[in-house]
């Protein structure tokens, strides 16, 4: 955020404030729909959490939109959830991963695959979603859709970050773990510190 005050005081970039406090609006009313007190039924975490356990997570953004926090989704889930998850970006998964969707049995027979959907996406980004999510679904795997809330492009991203964060939470009480040590990254920052 520093960063975007910053060129929005030097004329480089429009003045962040507005997205900012979109931003922050749209947080506080996913605090209301994702929390811990907020039913399964009427939580879009929780669910997700419910359909991802058990499974491989595969999440999909798209450049120049949402494949940031598909990257940030992937992160939590390892970090919270103990789970490995895979992620990739349309268009660019087009030039060559999806055709290990046509191999046999594509990431185990056990992948849930999320596609990340965003207002900005281009029609033709759009486009190439539908015919990915058709070939995925060919392979046997079962596709969901998350769209982004908000009207500033901020706010948006900013929603779908929140599902992923909670999502992860709700993923590790489900599997029975601590979503907050990280041992792993404990133990190679300490055996590094021997070179």
């Amino acid at each position: 955020m520093p960063l975007l005050f910053v060129l929005g005081r030097l004329g480089l970039s429009p003045d962040p404030a507005g997205e900012v406090e979109g931003a922050i609006s749209m947080m506080e009313d996913g605090v209301g729909r994702l929390g811990l007190d907020v039913p399964t039924a009427d939580n879009d975490a929780k669910q997700l959490a419910e359909w991802l356990h058990g499974h491989v997570p595969v999440v999909y953004g798209t450049m120049p939109g949402t494949s940031v926090v598909a990257n940030r989704w992937c992160g939590q889930f390892a970090e919270n959830s103990k789970v490995v998850a895979h992620r990739n970006e349309l268009p660019e998964m087009n030039h060559n991963e999806i055709v290990g969707w046509s191999g046999i049995d594509p990431m185990g027979g056990d992948a849930r695959v999320v596609f990340l959907r965003d207002a900005d996406d281009h029609p033709r980004v759009a486009r190439r979603i539908e015919i990915t999510r058709e070939t995925v679904a060919a392979a046997g795997a079962e596709v969901l859709y998350v769209t982004s809330r908000g009207e500033t492009r901020l706010a948006r991203l900013m929603s779908l970050v929140q599902v992923g964060d909670f999502a992860s939470f709700y993923l590790a009480v489900l599997g029975g773990v601590d979503p907050t040590p990280v041992a792993p990254i404990d133990r190679l920052k300490k055996e590094l510190t021997r070179f």
